[in-house]
């Protein structure tokens, strides 16, 4: 099976050498924002870096190597990785080429950036409070040892809100950051892995349910609704949650907080591990799409990274003609390259067809593609 498209030379008969690939993510856990920028967290693959300016159309412009990239947050180009090995800091001012300014040693999960400070969601130290000032040398301000693994947080002023697995949602006063104190809790039915805070009310996805909760007063949160779907992400808009999931991107109207409404769901290419709204955009990762969310309770779909797509997919055919490769792989979707440079394959274009389709051949003069199985014949034209 071929899951990556790759570019090998072979001369005089020797054995062929690898001179190029489109390297695939293998898993997206996390999307974040920033101007014309996203920052996706794709565990083994690292950090991925967006150019968003022309949503229909992302493209990859830049990436940093980490061990499992789980969760991310972008500050005036700074960008903070929750990874395996520890809070990552990396200078992506210069998208292209981002380069590692410093660490602090924990499981991180989750991270929320304010200011110098950064709040860290960590597997086996709950909530973290780190300063930030000089990132090649982060220290430790304070902490709050969790019941169990924290896995997601967002804060807001002097509240940080945390996702606790066993636990449900903690809220902790930060206001002193070397003291931070337990104000009240709310258990969910599930395991919690997201929070996202909209005014007083804490959005909570768990394995079972999405949990809509009251925080108005933070010492006794309270549960005033729920939703039966797995949740990985949540993010609040308005009277909107969009929540990623198994399945991919689910649109809930919480216009009535006591019963949730499901509005619309979009299927996504692998399961969707982060979702996040920026001045009318919602990015999401599965491993990365784009919705327009100016309608908020109908996202229009705008585009994705196609080759990014299809990684867990095995290709059915392929095609060259001249410089362009051809990829049709088992979902049915087309795939186009560009292999010009070999050293560095580019992802030019693509559509989706059927997912029965297995044969694929391609008029060079034309480019006109034709794509079959044994009963049906897809005709796509990729001139442009």
């Amino acid at each position: 099976m071929v899951h990556v498209l790759l570019a090998y030379a072979a001369l005089c008969g020797a054995y062929p050498t690898l001179i190029g690939s489109n390297n695939p993510v293998q898993k997206a856990n996390s999307v974040h924002g920033e101007g014309t920028m996203a920052y996706l967290a794709t565990g083994y693959t690292g950090l991925m870096i967006f150019d968003v300016s022309n949503p229909a159309a992302p493209s990859v412009v830049g990436s940093y190597d980490t061990t499992n990239a789980r969760g991310v947050y972008a500050v005036g180009g700074i960008v903070y990785v929750a990874d395996d090995l520890g809070l990552l800091v990396v200078d992506a001012t210069t998208p292209s080429a981002p380069t590692f300014l410093g660490s602090y040693v924990t499981q991180a999960l989750g991270v929320h950036v304010i200011g110098s400070t950064a709040y860290v969601a960590s597997l086996t130290d709950g909530l973290l409070i780190l300063d930030v000032t000089a990132p090649s040398s982060i220290t430790a301000i304070g902490s709050y040892t969790t019941p169990d693994a924290a896995y997601d947080l967002f804060v807001i002023g002097s509240l940080a809100y945390v996702a606790v697995y066993d636990s449900g949602l903690l809220v902790i006063d930060v206001s002193t950051p070397t003291a931070p104190v337990l104000l009240g809790s709310c258990d969910t039915s599930g395991q919690a892995t997201s929070v996202h805070v909209v005014g007083t009310t804490a959005y909570v996805g768990d394995t079972t349910s999405l949990k809509v909760i009251d925080v108005t007063t933070p010492t006794s949160p309270t549960p005033v609704g729920s939703r039966s779907m797995s949740v990985t992400a949540v993010y609040g808009v308005g009277s909107v949650v969009y929540t990623a999931g198994v399945h991919g991107l689910y649109v809930v109207d919480v216009s009535v907080p006591a019963t949730p409404l499901l509005r619309t769901t979009f299927s996504t290419p692998t399961s969707a591990g982060g979702v996040f709204a920026l001045g009318g955009v919602l990015y999401v990762a599965a491993p990365f799409e784009v919705y327009d969310i100016s309608s908020q309770m109908y996202p229009t779909f705008l585009g994705r990274f196609l080759s990014q797509g299809a990684v867990e997919n095995s290709a059915q055919d392929v095609v060259v003609v001249g410089s362009l490769v051809y990829l049709l792989d088992n979902t049915g979707t087309l795939q186009i390259y560009d292999v010009t440079t070999p050293s560095d394959p580019t992802y030019v274009g693509g559509c989706e067809t059927s997912s029965t389709l297995t044969k694929l051949v391609v008029d060079g003069v034309t480019n006109i593609a034709y794509a079959s199985d044994n009963y049906l014949l897809a005709v796509i034209d990729a001139s442009n």
